[in-house]
């Protein structure tokens, strides 16, 4: 459940900064066979859900690259983890692979084991000490050495791109995900996804139900909602800033579980007025996750090519345009009121300065 999901992200952000370490742990934990049969195998897009005692959706992009970004982006970097009393040490160094000698399968008590992995209970949020006491497992996700982390890159920026990372939003947003970073480590603290500030005209509820038939250019009609998939709508929101700079100004496509892909205003093709840079919003339609009718890549950043992605993003495209020119003829007569406003200013400090100086002029032209 989502309450039982707890991470935990550490940045150690050491100088140099080659030196670095990078952690994320769960209180889960791995098998020996786990690791055997999911981890050691390359892309596997059924790996996330092994163990599952029930059909799962599962967050973001499968059997693409996880344990190669491992091998690719730190000098070492290793998979500690403890279940059912016994300790598994697995990853890689210099780009070489397997176990750690003297810890596969090696037995243990959770407090040697927590030691090892340099995981002190004290420090611990409350949450993640009554996970730990539940499962009596978990794993930690470890790197050091990162190959890309110099100049202007720091542990702060890390934890910001995740904040904004559309496939992260939901967990962020529903899991207890805590974190701590810098030089000096302190308390973790929990992550909170932030929405931008709204703007006060547009406060309204911008939501459209997404028909169950979208009609191409080919005249051809695609199913976007039917009796299995009931359910499909866009959702908008208007931000008071422009959210382009960040990147925000974004609509995300989300299934059941995740979000299956990303599109900022301008990727959504066509023209839309300026102010959709203001906008951003969400698409569910978990018919897009039909096996029958697949439009998931494997990255989830983007829709599969096709005519039925084309027609979608035409009539997301169309809502954003249609609340972007609304959003355009208030500016125009808020424009205009100020305007006004400024131009009634002007002429009362005219009159203000005629009812001082006139009289006076008035007496030295007629009056000597």
């Amino acid at each position: 459940e989502d309450d039982d999901m707890v991470i935990l992200i550490e940045l150690d952000e050491r100088s140099p900064k080659k030196n670095s370490v990078f952690r994320v742990i769960d209180f889960v934990g791995m098998t020996h066979d786990d690791l055997e049969s999911a981890l050691k195998r390359w892309g596997d897009p059924n790996a996330a859900t092994r163990g599952a005692k029930r059909s799962v959706k599962t967050l973001g992009g499968h059997g693409n690259g996880g344990k190669f970004y491992a091998r690719q982006s730190f000098k070492r970097a290793m998979w500690i983890t403890y279940r059912d009393g016994k300790l598994n040490v697995f990853g890689f160094e210099d780009k070489v692979y397997g176990f750690l000698d003297g810890y596969e399968n090696r037995e243990m008590e959770l407090g040697e084991a927590l030691e090892y992995g340099g995981i002190n209970i004290d420090e611990l949020p409350e949450a993640a000490r009554v996970r730990l006491g539940e499962s009596g497992g978990f794993t930690v996700v470890y790197g050091e050495h990162p190959e890309n982390f110099s100049r202007s890159a720091t542990s702060r920026n890390i934890l910001e791109k995740l904040l904004t990372n559309p496939q992260a939003r939901r967990p962020l947003l529903h899991n207890p995900v805590y974190a701590r970073f810098g030089k000096h480590l302190g308390a973790f603290q929990r992550l909170q996804v932030v929405e931008p500030e709204g703007r006060d005209d547009f406060t309204g509820n911008y939501r459209w139900d997404l028909p169950a038939t979208l009609t191409d250019s080919n005249g051809d009609e695609h199913v976007f909602r039917d009796d299995k998939y009931p359910e499909a709508w866009l959702e908008l929101k208007v931000a008071s800033d422009t959210l382009r700079p960040k990147g925000a100004d974004r609509i995300d496509l989300s299934g059941e579980a995740s979000v299956i892909a990303s599109y900022a205003t301008h990727e959504l093709g066509g023209v839309v007025p300026a102010q959709a840079e203001f906008l951003y919003g969400e698409c569910y339609c978990p018919k897009l996750e039909d096996p029958e009718d697949d439009l998931i890549k494997n990255d989830r950043e983007k829709l599969a090519e096709g005519d039925k992605a084309r027609v979608l993003l035409a009539w997301i495209r169309s809502k954003v345009a249609e609340l972007a020119g609304e959003i355009a003829k208030a500016d125009a007569e808020n424009q205009q009121h100020t305007n006004l406003e400024r131009s009634a200013a002007y002429n009362e400090l005219l009159n203000q300065w005629k009812n001082k100086f006139m009289p006076m002029l008035m007496a030295q032209l007629f009056g000597g």
